[in-house]
C-alpha cells in the first residue's frame, strides 16, 4: 500500500510541526513544506504530491497563486484559516474543502476524504493505479 504524498502550506511553525506529525502518525508522507508564498509556489511547481494543504493567509500575502498552480496540475488542496473566508475564496474557490483552525484529527480526516473524493470524481481514470492510502484510521473516514 501506498502512501499519501502530502504538501503542506503553513505559516505558523508550531501549527507547520503539529499538522506535519499528525499527518506522519496517519501513514501520510511529507513532500514538502512552505511558510510563505515563494516558497509554496515553487514548491506548487514542481513537488509530485497527491494532496495539498494551504493555509490561506500566509502573513500579509494569500496562498491563491500556489492554489492556481495546484489545480492546472490536478493536484487537489483544501485550504485552512483561523479567519473567517474571504469572498475571493468563495468565488475563485468554491469547490475547495475548507477547514478552520484550530482543527482536530477527525475534521482534517473528514475533509481530506472529501478532498481526495472530489479530486476522485473530477478526474476520469482511465488507468487502474490503486488509490493512495489515507493512513491507518482511513476506512473510519472515507465515504
Amino acid at each position: 500500500m501506498t502512501r499519501l504524498r502530502v504538501l503542506v502550506v503553513e505559516d505558523s511553525y508550531l501549527i507547520l510541526m503539529a499538522l506535519e506529525t499528525l499527518l506522519e502518525n496517519l501513514g501520510m508522507e511529507i513532500v514538502g513544506s512552505a511558510g510563505n508564498l515563494r516558497q509554496a509556489v515553487a514548491l506548487a511547481q514542481t513537488t509530485e504530491a497527491e494532496l495539498a494543504i494551504l493555509d490561506i493567509n500566509l502573513g500579509d500575502e494569500m496562498v491563491f497563486p500556489a492554489a492556481e498552480i495546484l489545480r492546472a496540475r490536478r493536484i487537489p488542496f483544501l485550504f485552512t484559516t483561523g479567519y473567517s473566508m474571504a469572498p475571493r475564496l468563495q468565488q475563485d474557490f468554491a469547490d475547495a474543502p475548507q477547514l478552520l483552525k484550530p482543527y482536530d484529527e477527525a475534521a482534517l480526516m473528514k475533509q481530506i476524504a472529501a478532498c481526495l473524493g472530489d479530486a476522485s470524481r473530477r478526474n476520469d481514470k482511465a488507468s487502474n493505479e490503486p488509490e493512495p492510502a489515507l493512513g491507518r484510521d482511513a476506512a473510519t473516514v472515507v465515504v
